[in-house]
């Protein structure tokens, strides 16, 4: 659950890719992958597509 603390904070403030997650937290690509995938499921996340990567973001309407 703390690692899902860490996720969150970071995507309030700007949109991240899951490398770059990675590097922030120091949380494995598949745990981030997790994390990202029940806050998508929840219908809280942005993703934007830029070039190869995803990016993503906190909804903070939702």
């Amino acid at each position: 659950m703390a690692e899902e603390v860490k996720v969150i904070d970071l995507l309030k403030s700007d949109m991240y890719s899951i490398t770059d997650l990675v590097k922030e937290t120091g949380i494995s690509r598949c745990k981030i992958r997790t994390i990202l995938a029940r806050l998508e499921g929840a219908g809280k996340l942005n993703i934007r597509q830029a070039g190869m990567a995803k990016l993503h973001s906190i909804d903070l309407q939702k």
